[in-house]
């Protein structure tokens, strides 16, 4: 189903649009598993490195106009330049260094991320997925082998991004199709568990005009998409609940943005939520940045969009530029092509990608703050000197505001190609490409500490570090890149994961995956149980949630009426107790490794109560020969909590004695006549009731 629509404008300085176009996927399959999949054979990946050699994308997007630079350049060095390397070597470093895949394909559009035990890279027009220590597991395959048979499935056409939906805990994969064919298509795939190597549900939607470099980002109620579609067509939102739910028709609404900046090629990207998401009914939001030298503003600035969609009725959703953030004025022009940064031996030089927000534009929800991280290349000194001028903002209860920002240039080396990231920790994280006259194309990153963050100072303190050293020059072409990705590992909040290219030789380029961190993950410990309303004979499995690798645990349960199951004592990882008496009980855990303990205490976490049963019903007398003028005590022996009970005495010739009765828990009684006697009680709760009868039980005599 399409349904197109027109925009309503509420005023000419701040428009707010109604959707565009109205859709549902027109195809929808499930695949997998992932890992039955057969990888590429040599011969398939030479000749798929034939074909991609061939490939010349967005050719038509190589001019790029500055159209007031002249009254707008700046009148020296860019006013954030951190010109100094930082010096805080930090404790740790790297973890994980490894080669991925390789690809002829200019550009390769190299991008991957982590999840909890996988780590899946994407490059045009190829998938591999990992182990956390690089083991393959799966691939390198052709990425259409996600949406064959769905319309537009089979052209392998690329532009792949990856994510991780962090609170669903399923991967995100998507491609476009109609490079070079109609109509246009985006082709998106959900994982179904947290193991990419498993089974996905994919599907095909059709495209308002061609997606190029599309971005996605995960929100709560959408996965939201900005492409440089050149007719501007270029905002979307796809319904995620119905994603997750493996339905065969989830929506898709569009919006055409009348606030592109007029820079030519341009993505304005979604905002992606990392961790905590942002406080419900929190609309999506997409970010970019607006040189004053393309006009659309007096000041360098971020714009910021929200898109507030309503799935129950998607015509009512809307999209609007919020904001027009001012920014340290900078310099993007590296010039009219895209010969921007240079190389060691040759004249060849490489694209800046230098007109918009590099991927990803990160958001944080820490509670007590709201911060977005993001990044750019930029021109520090009016020389094609290439720096990464980064961002964060900070929400201060009703707008949006730069908290911090530099440009990182800390020598005469260009750096760019640049991803962000913040970890749990509020530690800052950059990977970017370093290159020069004197320096071939290398992977690099640097950071921002803890401490450096909490004042705010717009320096990344951290020292450059290098993941690879280049040792050759791309001859091949200006394409370099197009995009990276810097993750955080969902397991810890902590540590950093970063791919980009380098090159192998002229044409073929290679990849990287490396994992790092500034200093050890801090031991916070935290705990769960299975059932915190147990019975007193229910099994309670108790979970360790510390972070930062814990290696000795002890646990204390107040009161200690508790009992240990199986093979559980209070010092295991992970221990199984019963509460055997009711009431309230508090749970203290105390973690701890090489680097320091943590206590966490949870007062009356667990609310044990008395299971309920049926009674089981038993008596006694204290004389079964009594004489006729005897008085014969009766006591109940009921298990399980009896509230009533029943006597009979067969003869019936007794008389309840010293005030008791038949409904008396422990009646007294005189046998009135000599004989055998057989005695019934029955003896009931709210659960049920239950007789215990004793035939002859009673020899009365004279």
């Amino acid at each position: 189903m399409v349904l197109m629509l027109s925009a309503i404008s509420l005023n000419a300085q701040d428009e707010t649009e109604s959707p565009e176009m109205i859709a549902t996927a027109v195809g929808h399959k499930v695949i997998g598993p992932i890992r039955d999949f057969p990888a590429l054979s040599p011969a398939q990946l030479e000749a798929l490195a034939e074909e991609e050699a061939k490939v010349k994308r967005n050719q038509d997007l190589k001019i790029r106009n500055f159209p007031f630079y002249e009254q707008n350049k700046l009148d020296g060095p860019d006013p954030a330049w951190q010109s100094e390397m930082g010096k805080n070597k930090g404790s740790k470093g790297i973890l994980q260094n490894w080669s991925g895949q390789s690809t002829y394909s200019n550009p390769p559009d190299d991008n991957g991320t982590t999840g909890p035990n996988h780590y899946m890279q994407t490059i045009n027009s190829k998938y591999t997925i990992y182990n956390k220590t690089g083991s393959l597991l799966a691939g390198p395959t052709n990425l259409n082998v996600f949406f064959s048979g769905l319309p537009g499935g089979n052209n392998n056409d690329g532009d792949p991004v990856v994510l991780f939906d962090e609170q669903a805990q399923r991967w995100l994969m998507a491609e476009f199709s109609g490079a070079w064919s109609n109509p246009d298509y985006m082709l998106i795939a959900i994982s179904q568990t947290d193991d990419p190597t498993g089974s996905w549900d994919a599907w095909s939607f059709v495209m308002n005009g061609f997606p190029d470099y599309m971005k996605f980002g995960v929100w709560r109620d959408g996965y939201y998409m900005g492409t440089n579609t050149y007719s501007g067509s270029d905002i979307y939102v796809f319904e995620r609940d119905e994603m997750l739910a493996g339905g065969s028709s989830p929506q898709m609404v569009q919006f055409n943005n009348p606030y592109r900046p007029n820079s030519g090629f341009h993505c304005v990207l979604p905002i992606d939520n990392d961790g905590t998401f942002a406080p419900s009914g929190t609309p999506g939001m997409f970010l970019t940045i607006n040189d004053n030298a393309w006009g659309g503003s007096t000041s360098d600035q971020l714009w910021l969009f929200e898109l507030d969609v309503d799935w129950t009725t998607p015509s009512s959703s809307t999209f609007s530029r919020v904001q027009q953030i001012d920014v340290a004025s900078f310099d993007s022009n590296f010039g009219s092509t895209w010969e921007n940064i240079k190389q060691p031996g040759t004249g060849q030089k490489l694209d800046a990608i230098n007109q918009i927000l590099m991927h990803r534009v990160q958001y944080r929800n820490f509670g007590s703050s709201q911060t977005i991280v993001c990044n750019h290349s930029v021109d520090v000194d009016a020389t094609d000197h290439a720096g990464v001028r980064w961002y964060e903002l900070e929400h201060n209860g009703t707008d949006w505001e730069v908290r911090q920002h530099g440009t990182y240039a800390p020598d005469d080396d260009s750096r760019w190609m640049g991803s962000i990231a913040m970890n749990g920790s509020h530690e800052i994280a950059v990977g970017y490409s370093v290159s020069s006259n004197t320096t071939y194309p290398s992977i690099r990153y640097a950071g921002q500490s803890a401490a450096e963050n909490a004042t705010a100072s717009g320096i990344l303190d951290i020292a450059e570090e290098s993941i690879y050293a280049g040792t050759s020059s791309q001859t091949s072409s200006e394409r370099w890149g197009d995009y990276s990705n810097l993750s955080v590992d969902p397991g810890d909040d902590h540590t950093f994961w970063f791919t980009t290219q380098y090159n192998i030789s002229s044409s073929n380029k290679g990849t990287k995956v490396a994992s790092f961190e500034f200093a050890p993950a801090t031991l916070v410990a935290n705990f769960e149980a299975d059932n915190t309303t147990p019975s007193t004979v229910d099994t309670v499995n108790f979970t360790d949630l510390t972070t930062a690798g814990p290696d000795t645990w002890l646990w204390t349960f107040t009161p200690n009426t508790v009992t240990h199951l199986f093979w559980s004592n209070n010092t295991i990882e992970n221990p199984i107790v019963r509460f055997d008496a009711p009431g309230l009980y508090t749970v203290e855990l105390t973690a701890s490794n090489a680097g320091g303990s943590h206590t966490v205490t949870k007062l009356d976490y667990i609310d044990a109560t008395v299971v309920m049963l049926a009674p089981v019903a038993d008596f006694e007398a204290d004389n079964t020969n009594p004489g006729l003028t005897d008085v014969v005590q009766f006591t109940d022996l009921t298990v399980n909590d009896p509230t009533s009970w029943s006597w009979f005495f067969s003869p019936t010739t007794v008389t309840y004695m010293n005030g008791s009765t038949a409904a008396s828990q422990n009646p007294e009684v005189r046998f009135d006549a000599a004989g055998l006697y057989t005695v019934t009680l029955i003896s009931t709760n709210s659960i049920g009731s239950d007789d215990e009868v004793k035939v002859d039980y009673i020899d009365a005599t004279d």
